[in-house]
């Protein structure tokens, strides 16, 4: 046998991966949103092949051709001239069980767009004080290839560790022991992503987060870190009528302004 030679797929066998892949996806949301937040990691394996185009494989939804379609994107939009640290694609939650991190999927505050697919992979979702940015692309393929999905990485990507292991973000909770990071942004990241591809793929797919509003946001600091933490966030006050950096979407004078 001349295991060299391939046969293409069929547009049905293609559609059959689809449904599976669309199913692990869901299966890995599920899991997540009931506690096991580590499936994230699985999230971005399922993503990477849905979405990822290489030099020596196409992604599934490229071979349908499904990635001329606009994607779903709840991040809001990235402002470079912003002295806080941006992460579009996630808030803050008081718990329980704990300050965290969270995606919001169906009741994100952000205003809700469509685009191409290209601008949507490659679009800032996370940025800190020294400007160090990722994209979905960056977090969906270094989870995948270097923290745990495909591969574990003996080193990982230096600015994906800066907000991921680092704390690049800033933000941290009061406890009973004093003030800790709120770790593991990147988790509810992928999560949010995952919600955005099953929205854009599957017709009427919609999920709402296993938290209530009122939870939303409350007594935790941010603590700049880099550049700006040395010159007073760059000497810029933020404005009353400015969106609050902490993401709620409320002016800062009716949020963390108050």
């Amino acid at each position: 046998m001349d295991d060299k030679k391939e046969r293409p797929r069929t547009e049905d066998e293609l559609r059959e991966q689809l449904a599976m892949q669309i199913d692990f996806l869901t299966r890995s949301a599920e899991a997540f949103d009931r506690g096991l937040t580590d499936e994230a990691i699985r999230l971005a394996v399922t993503l990477r092949l849905l979405l990822h185009d290489t030099s020596n494989s196409k992604s599934l939804l490229g071979q349908l051709k499904m990635k001329d379609r606009l994607f779903l994107d709840t991040s809001g939009v990235y402002d470079p001239e912003n002295i806080a640290p941006f992460w579009g694609l996630i808030s803050i939650a008081l718990g329980p069980p704990e300050v965290r991190y969270v995606a919001m999927l169906d009741d994100v505050k952000n205003k809700i767009r469509k685009a191409p697919f290209s601008e949507w992979w490659n679009e800032i979702v996370f940025a800190d004080a020294y400007k160090r940015t990722l994209t979905r692309k960056d977090l969906v393929l270094t989870a995948a290839n270097q923290d745990g999905g495909a591969h574990v990485d003996a080193s990982l990507n230096e600015t994906y560790a800066a907000f991921t292991k680092d704390n690049a973000l800033g933000w941290r909770a009061g406890t009973t022991k004093g003030e800790r990071p709120i770790a593991k942004p990147e988790y509810p990241a992928i999560r949010q992503v995952a919600h955005e591809v099953l929205k854009t793929i599957v017709p009427g797919y919609t999920q709402k987060p296993k938290i209530g509003v009122a939870q939303i946001i409350g007594n935790v600091s941010l603590k700049p870190v880099g550049p700006a933490a040395d010159k007073n966030l760059s000497g810029r006050k933020i404005g009353r009528n400015e969106p609050c950096p902490c993401g709620s979407g409320k002016k800062f004078k009716k949020c963390h302004g108050r």
